[in-house]
């Protein structure tokens, strides 16, 4: 009979994961480890004048980012503020949200009056995601802004 070593993250037997280990971390000569991949991160460059001149690059590190238009009176304080790339206001205070996955991002409408467009075409439904690609034009209201994701040791 088999017996499992100290680390081990799986059973040698039928294969189950196993608990994670309570005493002292294992050595380095063991064979399977646990390992959490670094999180990814992404950056919205947002273009004020709409033709492409970058207004300022938006750092996306958190697993839920609001994006909209910052309002201390609302106390609307959003990671992404798009206040002063949109004049006109067709930014929605609350706007939408752009989501880390464990495999990517997604960019959920919040119900906003001017909506939100993925690549110019395709308008995200209130209330529901919509996956984003690297190098995806995201529209939020009339404000354009092209989505990277950024290895997380290069910011």
């Amino acid at each position: 009979m088999a017996g499992n070593s100290t680390g081990e993250t799986f059973c040698k037997v039928c294969g189950d994961e196993l608990p994670a280990p309570t005493e002292a971390p294992p050595s380095l000569d063991l064979a399977t480890r646990r390992f959490t991949p670094p999180s990814l991160i992404a950056q919205l460059i947002i273009h004020e004048d709409g033709v492409g001149s970058a207004g300022g690059t938006a750092t996306l590190d958190k697993d839920v980012n609001l994006i909209g238009r910052a309002s201390p009176h609302d106390r609307v304080f959003p990671e992404v503020d798009l206040t002063t790339a949109d004049p006109d206001t067709f930014v929605s205070r609350r706007h939408a949200l752009i989501l880390r996955r464990h495999d990517g991002f997604a960019v959920e409408d919040l119900d906003s009056a001017n909506g939100t467009y993925v690549n110019g075409t395709t308008r995200v439904s209130a209330h529901t995601v919509a996956v984003l690609q690297d190098g995806d034009i995201v529209t939020f209201g009339r404000t354009r802004c092209t989505f990277h994701v950024v290895a997380p040791n290069t910011l």
